[in-house]
């Protein structure tokens, strides 16, 4: 973290704000997403040329998300629930706020946007599967997230797990922080299962099943050919026509993906990429 406390907590509460300030930026950062602070005129502009609606719904996303950010900057994840509110802050939130601008654009019906505990459990869920996945790389920047009450009862620290001596205690964690995710697949398939615009439905799903795979990858081309293989299967027999046609809802989704925060610019995109391999053991 190369932003203070001292400037990351009011700058979080107030991030909302900004969007309705011409001028503001922050040029201190020193994060790779810092390029978002430095050029956030050219987003708020963007911002206040949509209709007031899609505006209202990002502002408030905004408010919330930044007051949760702020909390856990200054408290770690210590239980489940902790963890559950954690990735509600950085997720939960977005998928709220994305679902609302779905049926304000309407792409999608009412419903979508209304059942906010579905639209929540879809971020919880891709949120969860990051945070799973990204234990070593979160170890080594100084970042821990999964939730002590897990941990705790398979190791001291939460660094231990990554000992090869640890290995078989570190598997008995991660399968209780993978049953823990795996709660929020029936409404990750009820959240789809209403989508009837085909744009949408493939932004909201593709999130949910694909992780760019490295190369380095022992099973990459198999796990590839999987994938391939079902993209395949899925596409539908007929075009699935839209009800109407309206000025593209992807700048509102970028807006309000950019707009929440510098840190959660690609968490949208990631789901985990060990289940071909995990399966194949």
């Amino acid at each position: 973290m190369t932003i203070s406390l001292e400037t990351k907590v009011p700058m979080l509460h107030e991030f909302h704000s900004y969007l309705y300030q011409p001028e503001w930026r922050y040029t201190e950062s020193k994060e790779k997403d810092k390029q978002v602070l430095e050029d956030f005129p050219t987003i708020s502009l963007e911002f206040r040329n949509l209709a007031e609606v899609y505006q209202d719904v990002i502002t408030d996303v905004c408010r919330k998300m930044g007051v949760g950010m702020a909390e856990y900057l200054e408290k770690k994840v210590n239980s489940v629930q902790d963890w559950d509110k954690y990735c509600h802050y950085v997720a939960g939130l977005v998928g709220i706020g994305l679902s609302r601008l779905f049926s304000a654009s309407e792409l999608e019906d009412p419903i979508v946007g209304q059942d906010v505990e579905l639209a929540n459990s879809m971020g919880l869920f891709l949120q969860k599967t990051n945070i799973i996945r990204d234990y070593l790389q979160d170890q080594l920047e100084g970042r821990e997230f999964w939730p002590r009450e897990v941990w705790s009862r398979y190791a001291k620290k939460l660094s231990d797990l990554a000992k090869p001596e640890n290995a078989d205690m570190a598997v008995q964690c991660l399968n209780e922080l993978i049953t823990n995710a795996l709660h929020h697949v029936p409404d990750v398939l009820k959240y789809l299962s209403r989508l009837k615009n085909q744009s949408v439905f493939n932004f909201c799903a593709i999130p949910q099943i694909y992780q760019k795979i490295p190369s380095t990858d022992p099973s990459s081309n198999k796990t590839q050919q999987i994938i391939a293989s079902v993209r395949t299967m899925s596409l539908p027999s007929s075009t699935i026509v839209s009800r109407n046609h309206y000025s593209p809802i992807y700048l509102s989704c970028a807006m309000l993906l950019a707009a929440l925060s510098w840190q959660y610019l690609s968490a949208m995109s990631k789901t985990s990429e060990e289940y071909i391999q995990a399966s194949e053991n």
